[in-house]
């Protein structure tokens, strides 16, 4: 039996993004400063409940707002070993964990990325290497006295978020029917209980023509739709035909 999911919020999402990565960046670019955030919700026995969430985050680069560090830190390895084993947003020796990251994987060994924080608020990262297969035994820092970390400075912060759909999503989303006197209305735009026919929202609806669905488009998806079932009802009575020629010889 799963567990109860709640679908994540554009407010959930602002706050896994500024518990984590944003501290120490998304370097912006020449695109722009939208990050792409996708979510697959699970449930309990790992398998998929609800379809995938989409989200974009609105980030721009500002001053960085905790201290940096002048120069970076050498921890004991016992203790940078602890700190990569220990779990995002847990402490250990006054050191929190605040992200870790895959970066490369060979036949020997995996590299990681660990960014850990002050008890100030200062941010530093270093890679590290785990041993695997016949190496698995090889631990974060095996072969060093030392763990060097270097300051991290913050790049950006997250401004802003909202729920994101692909635009073939927003077409199926906002499906349409055909009105008995003519016309098309978008049946998920229009009430429920809508009782006059002025107050259906036609097709494309607004949420269509701000993502760029044009009438012409819309004449080839409801000319793709019609000849779709058509070739359905073509299909249904030719097998209905063969049922009955069947029956006769019987």
């Amino acid at each position: 039996m799963s567990t109860p999911l709640t679908p994540p919020t554009p407010e959930d999402v602002a706050t896994m993004a500024s518990d984590a990565l944003h501290i120490y960046g998304w370097d912006l670019s020449q695109d722009g400063n939208v990050v792409e955030i996708g979510i697959g919700p699970f449930g309990a026995d790992d398998k998929p409940l609800l379809p995938g969430m989409n989200f974009q985050a609105h980030v721009f680069q500002v001053p960085p707002a905790p201290p940096i560090a002048a120069e970076g830190v050498d921890l004991d390895v016992d203790v940078a070993r602890e700190l990569a084993y220990t779990s995002i947003g847990k402490t250990f020796e006054g050191w929190t964990v605040v992200e870790r990251e895959d970066i490369d994987t060979s036949r020997w060994e995996s590299h990681h990325w660990l960014v850990i924080r002050s008890e100030a608020g200062e941010h530093f990262g270093a890679t590290y290497s785990k041993g695997l297969t016949e190496y698995q035994d090889t631990r974060p820092w095996e072969c060093d006295t030392i763990a060097c970390f270097e300051p991290i400075a913050r790049q950006t912060r997250v401004v802003q978020v909202h729920e994101w759909v692909t635009r073939a999503d927003l077409i199926k989303l906002h499906e349409y029917d055909e009105l008995i006197f003519g016309g098309v209305y978008c049946t998920h735009c229009t009430p429920d209980d809508c009782a006059d026919a002025d107050d259906n929202v036609m097709w494309p609806c607004p949420p269509l023509r701000a993502a760029g669905v044009t009438d012409d488009e819309a004449i080839e998806i409801i000319t793709a739709r019609r000849a779709a079932i058509e070739k359905a009802h073509r299909a249904s009575a030719a097998q209905g035909e063969a049922k009955t020629a069947g029956g006769d010889r019987g």
